[in-house]
């Protein structure tokens, strides 16, 4: 699940900030089940309800926006960078440089600017592999 999320991971390296991030979305999405669900569910349809309610929570990644994009618009680029192992340090690097971009566009909010947002990644990629 957090694979999708490189940079939120980057975010909270450090002594505990990934087990206390993850600790506070399980006790959030296990208290927001139902009670009735702990008594019916098996241990397994208990852990896919949670998990469900752990991947809604999270918020659109930025990093799988510009990876699927650079796959997408630059495939041979992307099949370079892939080759070589630099697809995530590249991607991070890139999104770094369009942080602005995807807050000014509101990323993953209501009213969000899709297309705006869709020809700046495309030029911040393309800058980026320059």
């Amino acid at each position: 699940m957090l694979h999708a999320y490189p940079d939120l991971l980057t975010g909270l390296r450090g002594s505990s900030g990934i087990e206390d991030f993850l600790d506070r979305k399980v006790r959030a999405a296990l208290a927001s089940l139902p009670a009735r669900e702990f008594r019916t569910l098996s241990p397994g349809e208990l852990e896919k309800a949670c998990f469900a309610r752990l991947k809604a929570s999270l918020p659109a990644s930025r990093y799988r926006y510009l990876h699927d994009t650079l796959s997408v618009e630059f495939p041979q680029e992307y099949e370079k960078l892939q080759r070589s192992g630099d697809t995530v340090f590249a991607l991070l690097e890139i999104l770094k440089e369009s942080q602005s971009l995807f807050r000014d566009l509101k990323y993953g909010k209501p009213g969000e600017d899709a297309r705006g947002i869709r020809y700046g990644i495309i030029e911040s990629i393309r800058n980026g592999l320059c």
